[in-house]
């Protein structure tokens, strides 16, 4: 029987089954005996280390995992993937893949054998290398893979389990945490918005698309600081909290697309439209008291078949209080200071103290006040 190099091993059993899934569209399950001439992957945790003024690292963080795989199979099984793609109309670079993998190793020292099943999810070919030579040997083809996951015997290497539910560590339930953690609880990759249904109308839930992170949320006081010139160190001036700011960064795909199109009225409206509060629940938000927001701007990475599309929400907090006292606009300020002056010349004229100008008593009947030659009525001095 042949023998397979897997991870750098050979192994006289080997068997690889495929399930080409693209969308909707499957192609089933395919079981290939023979033709694999190698298969690598790997995962690689990626930690960083902190150091603070020590030489050696204090703390390593949790980590997070990627994935690294290829495949080299001979000629015959790339033609029948790359006619399969054609078949079912879909490009072979959106072929998407979960790969089981199956073989025997033997126990050291015995000869029993021992079965083995690893499974890679969510792969897609990254790259195409054909290779050969002049003589007997078969023409191979090398696949590096993008790999979403690998679980060995059924686990993966933080413990989830495959086909069922994520391994949470033990929860103390007569005191649980306030807010989840941020490595445990995959609520901290979602959004959810809540709008303020008006007369008529319900409320509605919805939440954004892709993978949402909070940033910038930034919370103190505003200070201020006086100093004379010479006078050592500074008076200090609590003015209340600072106005508190964030951004939701969303990342999605081109399939999230049509998502974003149906939220964006509710985060947004058109001009004209009344703009709402919007509740908000995200553990970061809700751990430093923040329930509702309004939506600032809404600003557009640049989309690409690499990267996706990033769109990046500005948030300000909502406060539900009175407002400041009305600040007088400089022209009600000018009309306030000529009926001042009116009334003080009316004062000193009539020697009354009044708190509004008086009106003045009709001149009698056939009274013609004199005109002085310049031009002016010498009654009306004061009041010009």
């Amino acid at each position: 029987m042949p023998k397979a190099i897997l991870n750098q091993k050979a192994y006289d059993f080997q068997s690889i089954e495929t399930e080409i899934i693209v969308k909707t569209k499957s192609k089933g399950s395919l079981a290939l005996i023979e033709g694999l001439e190698k298969f690598d992957y790997k995962c690689v945790v990626n930690r960083t280390q902190f150091f603070g003024r020590s030489r050696l690292p204090i703390v390593i963080t949790e980590g997070d995992a990627t994935f690294d795989a290829s495949i080299t199979i001979n000629r015959y099984w790339f033609d029948f993937l790359w006619q399969s793609a054609i078949d079912m109309g879909i490009p072979f670079i959106d072929i998407s893949m979960n790969i089981s993998v199956y073989y025997k190793s033997k126990k050291p020292g015995q000869a029993e054998t021992v079965d083995h099943t690893d499974t890679l999810t969510g792969v897609r070919f990254k790259g195409i290398s054909h290779a050969g030579q002049h003589g007997p040997e078969n023409l191979v083809v090398e696949l590096p893979l993008d790999v979403q996951n690998i679980y060995w015997d059924g686990v993966d290497i933080c413990g989830n389990i495959l086909g069922g539910s994520d391994v949470v560590p033990p929860v103390d339930k007569d005191n649980p945490p306030p807010f989840p953690n941020y490595i445990t609880d995959p609520l901290w990759d979602f959004v959810k918005f809540k709008t303020q249904g008006d007369k008529g109308t319900a409320s509605e839930d919805f939440y954004l698309p892709g993978v949402c992170t909070v940033s910038g949320l930034k919370l103190g006081i505003d200070v201020d600081t006086q100093k004379r010139k010479d006078q050592d160190k500074c008076q200090v001036r609590d003015c209340g909290q600072t106005p508190i700011q964030f951004k939701v960064l969303c990342e999605f795909t081109s399939s999230e697309w049509e998502a974003w199109i149906a939220v964006l009225p509710k985060l947004l409206p058109k001009a004209g439209v009344t703009r709402t509060v919007l509740a908000v629940e995200h553990p970061l938000i809700n751990a430093n008291h923040i329930s509702q927001i309004f939506i600032g701007r809404i600003e557009y990475g640049e989309p690409s078949a690499r990267k996706g599309l990033t769109v990046e929400i500005t948030c300000h907090e909502f406060v539900d209080k009175p407002l400041l006292a009305q600040v007088k606009k400089p022209a009600q300020v000018a009309q306030d200071n000529a009926e001042a002056r009116q009334i003080a010349v009316d004062n000193i004229m009539n020697q009354t103290f009044p708190t509004a100008p008086q009106p003045k008593a009709p001149p009698p009947p056939g009274y013609h006040p004199p005109q002085s030659s310049l031009g002016y009525n010498p009654t009306n001095v004061f009041s010009r």
